[in-house]
């Protein structure tokens, strides 16, 4: 990949995995079985016979091979045929003529590599063996950041077994997983098995994997922060400004609208307004409200209701003393999801320039 645009492996690292992998019994034998790519320097045309994980790290496919579309004549065909199918916007044929898909689990090389570093388990059947988790990481749900977040896989434990006579046979993956972003560790479990198929965009039959985390993700609509707006905030380069404190507080404020925790859930959003105006060049969140520019009218008016509403409401819970008779907020009292969003979109546009 290094000669087709891909960074490359510096000379001495290259040097001494070559002499490390020549001596393996998997090196390729000819070169009609080694990784190739077809083309000119200014555009490579095919990939063929990649490591699956080499993919999709650079294209997003879980493939062996790639071939580009011979000139735009026929690229264009294929989009108008596509259109018509109304193929999924990921679908490979938008950008390739043709993908092998081939999972990692299912790479030939993988699997000899798997069953060499699986080890025995004391006290387990001889189906159920320890992987080495060392460097993987993928995506899970986390039940802090409440959605899919980057995990680091921290142990594997993989197991066979049969059912119905012999006739079915299942695989399952037991992990413990680290979430990247705010270190919660869960438990997740996956498995497939030999009968549950579905097909591709080619009409190529794949196995359907199925995944549930533990503790569970609560469901989307209970977010009030969305966890793409979450993991932008959390993305966001540390320059003149650090957002660890801001992705902690739209954290918490998940946590605590998902289990109806709706005084906690002002108090969140009054401590968030007060906490980004110097984002804006501005010493107080009236002031943002009311003289910020950069957003254009509409975020300002956005941002007096924003101001306006969350203060009158939370100010009323905040400051009032213990009485005879008390009302306790409901979900709709702490609907401000539209608007805090809006803020936050502004505040990534503003600290990603």
């Amino acid at each position: 990949m290094g000669s087709a645009g891909s960074t490359k492996i510096p000379e001495a690292e290259d040097k001494r995995l070559l002499k490390k992998w020549e001596k393996s019994d998997l090196w390729p034998r000819t070169d009609e079985q080694a990784s190739s790519i077809m083309g000119s320097d200014e555009k490579i045309s095919i990939f063929s016979r990649f490591c699956p994980e080499v993919m999709f790290d650079r294209f997003g496919y879980f493939a062996s091979g790639l071939t580009r579309y011979a000139d735009e004549i026929d690229s264009g065909l294929a989009h108008e045929r596509l259109g018509k199918e109304h193929a999924s916007a990921n679908d490979p044929r938008w950008s390739w003529s043709s993908c092998t898909p081939m999972h990692y689990t299912e790479c030939p090389v993988y699997a000899v590599l798997q069953n060499r570093n699986k080890k025995e388990i004391p006290g387990q059947d001889e189906d159920t063996t320890a992987q080495d988790p060392t460097g993987m990481t993928s995506k899970f749900a986390c039940p802090t950041c409440r959605g899919e977040t980057t995990h680091a896989v921290l142990a594997i434990i993989n197991n066979e077994d049969w059912a119905f006579d012999g006739q079915v046979h299942f695989w399952h993956h037991y992990l413990i997983v680290k979430c990247a972003g705010c270190s919660t560790i869960s438990f997740c479990h996956e498995s497939m098995n030999s009968e549950e198929e579905d097909y591709d965009a080619q009409g190529r039959p794949f196995r359907v994997k199925t995944r549930k985390s533990y503790p569970e993700a609560p469901a989307p609509e209970e977010f009030f922060v969305n966890p793409k707006r979450l993991e932008e905030v959390r993305a966001l380069p540390k320059t003149k400004y650090d957002t660890a404190r801001l992705t902690q507080m739209l954290v918490e404020l998940n946590i605590c609208y998902g289990r109806g925790a709706y005084l906690a859930c002002m108090y969140l959003i009054r401590a968030i307004i007060d906490h980004v105006p110097p984002v804006f060049e501005q010493p107080t969140f009236t002031q943002v409200a009311n003289n910020y520019a950069g957003g254009g009218r509409s975020f300002r008016e956005a941002m007096m209701n924003l101001e306006s509403g969350t203060r009158k409401i939370a100010d009323g819970y905040l400051h009032s003393q213990i009485r005879m008779s008390e009302s306790l907020p409901s979900q709709t009292q702490v609907e401000f999801r539209a608007m805090l969003d809006t803020l936050l979109a502004e505040v990534c546009r503003v600290l990603k320039v």
